[in-house]
């Protein structure tokens, strides 16, 4: 994935997903979060959401936790 706002919008909606929906849903997100997780840039698109001062402060927390 390309680090690009398109890429950041789509890892910040997975990402605020697992944090807010249960069930079936949540495990859908998890699922998805796995797969963008092998692509090479993942680390680079997580700390790059991270440091957005437009990202909410709750998705902000979670690219960090992923990213441990």
């Amino acid at each position: 994935m390309e680090i690009n706002d398109q890429n950041l919008e789509v890892l910040a909606t997975y990402l605020h997903k697992t944090f807010t929906l249960s069930g079936n849903e949540r495990t859908e997100a998890e699922k998805t979060l796995k797969q963008i997780e092998r692509n090479e840039n993942y680390s680079s698109l997580l700390l790059t959401l991270c440091e957005r001062p437009t990202i909410p402060d709750e998705i902000r927390r979670a690219s960090l936790t992923n990213n441990i």
